[in-house]
């Protein structure tokens, strides 16, 4: 079972519900254990870095395990496509 951290953004300005989001992707993908997001050691399969609008402001760099930046509720089956693609 491989293995998803969230990291979310502050929230000062979301345009799109974020948690509605990622529980969405966790039904859409029930193989997939989301972990805590503070893992660093040993670092998850994927980090989904949820910002509520464009700014992506959220800090992510010190990420090491593949990451996806989300922005927008419109990105959704972009994501879906890139984690079949990395299965």
């Amino acid at each position: 079972m491989s293995q998803v951290a969230v990291k979310y953004c502050g929230g000062c300005n979301p345009c799109f519900d974020r948690v509605a989001f990622v529980a969405r992707f966790f039904d859409t993908f029930p193989q997939l254990k989301q972990v805590n997001s503070d893992v660093k050691d040993p670092w998850p399969w994927l980090t989904l870095v949820i910002c509520g609008c464009s700014r992506c402001c959220a800090e992510h760099h010190y990420i090491k395990s593949e990451k996806v930046l989300i922005s927008s509720a419109e990105e959704y089956e972009i994501l879906c496509k890139k984690v079949s693609v990395l299965s």
